[in-house]
Parts: C-alpha cells; sequence; structure tokens
C-alpha cells in the first residue's frame, strides 16, 4: 500500500499545474467525473464514518495515466467482457481522487466548473467539517451537518429522466 503523501506535498503538487491543465481537469470531471461522499458504518463500534472522494470514469488510457500522475490516487483497470464473442468493449480506466488532494484541487479548478459546480462547493463545506482524530466519535452537531451535506448532494446526483 503506498505511503499518504503530507498535506504540504499536494499543496505542492497542485501549486504546479499550469492554468490549462487545470481547466482542462475541470472540464473532464464535469464530463466524465462523480462528486460524492460516501457514510458508512463500522460493524462492530456502529461509529458512522464519513468520506468525500471524486471518481472519474473514462476508456483512454494515456489520458488517466496523465490524471493519476498528476493528482495521486488509485487508478483502476476494468475489463469489459461480452457474452457475444464479436462484440468488443474497451476496458474502462477508473481513478479515485482521495480527500486530501481534494481539499487542495477543488478551490483551483472551482471557477472552471460548470456541471458539477455546486457538487464541488458542497464537497468543499463537507471537507470543513473535518473532525481529527482517528476512533474519536464525530460530534452530533457534526454528523447533522454532514448529513445535510450528503443530502444536498444526492439530490444533485440522482438522474433523472428529462423529456424534451
Amino acid at each position: 500500500m503506498p505511503k499518504r503523501e503530507h498535506a504540504w506535498i499536494i499543496r505542492e503538487r497542485v501549486n504546479v499545474i499550469s492554468l490549462s491543465d487545470l481547466a482542462y481537469i475541470a472540464g473532464f470531471i464535469d464530463g466524465e467525473g462523480t462528486l460524492t461522499i460516501r457514510r458508512s458504518v463500522k460493524y462492530k463500534t456502529k461509529n458512522v464514518y464519513y468520506q468525500a472522494y471524486a471518481v472519474i470514469n473514462n476508456t483512454y488510457e494515456p489520458t488517466m495515466r496523465w490524471l493519476h500522475g498528476l493528482l495521486g490516487g488509485s487508478l483502476r483497470q476494468i475489463k469489459q467482457y461480452s457474452k457475444s464473442k464479436t462484440v468488443r468493449h474497451k476496458d474502462i480506466f477508473t481513478l479515485t481522487i482521495e480527500p486530501r488532494m481534494l481539499r487542495v484541487l477543488l478551490p483551483k479548478i472551482l471557477p472552471y466548473l460548470k456541471e458539477k459546480k455546486q457538487h464541488a462547493e458542497i464537497l468543499l463545506m463537507f471537507l470543513k467539517t473535518k473532525v481529527y482524530g482517528y476512533g474519536r466519535p464525530i460530534p452530533s452537531y457534526v454528523i447533522d451537518q454532514r448529513e445535510k451535506l450528503i443530502q444536498q448532494i444526492r439530490s444533485l446526483n440522482e438522474r433523472t429522466a428529462t423529456l424534451i
């Protein structure tokens, strides 16, 4: 398992990204990405855990490897199989960007986001509710605040069919 980078290293990595690359990353997240918050419950302790993250999916490997080199996180290749031997599907590359990178990256790309701007603003509000101290219970007022943010982002992420 790779070692986690210190916050100052992440800031330095983002600070050297050009404005045109930041705009490109924002466009990629707008078109191919998901910005969301995960809530999970630890089975034994019943403690609630929250994590903000971004996921970008695409089939073009060189671009995904370039993004992974810039932003870190985890890059997975998902093989696509078909029941029919005549149909070929491209493999999907999935890049998951960790919260530490999002905390630094989102403010930089926010001016360039169009579709996911509200998502990014909600994630930034969520990231400001960070409670330090591994294993400590999260105060109830923070849980309430986070639950409201989760509901906001879920309502934005709902896929609704619109008839034209």
